[in-house]
């Protein structure tokens, strides 16, 4: 289905250096670069603009955006969130979702990674020291840092800077007429090797469910659709809150098949068990 095409990889910010290595050498498809399309209009980490749409609407968009500028009919784009982890609040988290669109069949298949392994941070910052450790701790200048008169109605933004040197002038001149600033870490791909790992996670998957096939109707893209809990504690056998089995589901002709999870893991330790563990 996607062999010889060419397929547009939708980023203003460098996706396309990690998701084009995996994608070509999964399904054989030529990668190009769509990187003339202005995806920021869609919303900005750092604010500017706010992101209205849900990841999933926000990576539908971005392909719809391609097949009109590219008058083509393959395209992945990818959205990243962040927050707190849906099963541990206290932790951060950072979730990416990469979406393939094949218009011409009338397909999408998802990816999908979630990772606590994030620097996401934000402080009010009053003196150069303050700004340093802010630095060190996210780790600059590896990683971008963008800083602000305020947090969100802010008037004045600074982005791209590359160096130590560059950040303590920018910051020293800013307290200097202010006294303070907004310094925050920058999200954006290009500037984030710690979430460039977690895109790249989430391209494996969707390369992994691209390759998987229906059993019953050969579309690519059978993949879990939802998780059921309820294995067994291996102490009392009552259900526990952990996976027991997936359901996997083809979105064509919908078809459904069982996986037991996870893979070779019959019963629960008693810890995970609100009985013998209350």
């Amino acid at each position: 289905m996607f062999q010889g095409r060419k397929i547009y990889i939708v980023s203003k910010h460098q996706k396309e250096r990690l998701i084009a290595p995996i994608i070509s050498s999964a399904i054989d498809v030529t990668c190009i670069a769509a990187d003339t399309i202005d995806t920021d209009l869609l919303g900005t980490f750092s604010g500017e603009i706010n992101r209205d749409l849900t990841p999933i609407d926000a990576a539908r968009k971005k392909c719809e955006m391609a097949f009109e500028h590219y008058n083509c009919d393959l395209a992945i784009a990818s959205e990243g969130s962040f927050g707190p982890h849906p099963s541990f609040p206290f932790l951060s988290c950072n979730e990416e979702l990469v979406l393939l669109v094949d218009k011409k069949n009338n397909l999408e298949i998802i990816g999908q990674s979630l990772s606590t392994n994030t620097n996401l941070n934000g402080e009010i910052i009053k003196s150069e020291a303050e700004a340093m450790a802010f630095a060190q701790a996210i780790g600059f200048p590896e990683h971008g840092i963008i800083l602000k008169d305020n947090e969100n109605n802010f008037t004045w933004v600074k982005k791209d800077l590359k160096s130590l040197t560059s950040l303590k002038e920018t910051v020293v001149s800013f307290l200097q007429k202010n006294g303070l600033l907004w310094m925050e870490t920058d999200m954006r791909a290009m500037n984030n090797p710690t979430r460039q790992t977690v895109i790249a996670a989430a391209t494996m998957d969707l390369a992994n469910n691209a390759k998987r096939t229906c059993p019953k109707c050969k579309t690519p893209g059978f993949r879990i659709s939802n998780y059921h809990a309820g294995l067994p504690c291996n102490a009392c056998g009552l259900p526990t809150s952990l996976t027991l089995y997936a359901t996997l589901c083809c979105q064509k002709c919908h078809y459904t098949e069982k996986k037991m999870f996870p893979k070779g893991h019959q019963t629960a330790d008693p810890g995970s068990c609100n009985f013998c563990n209350p």
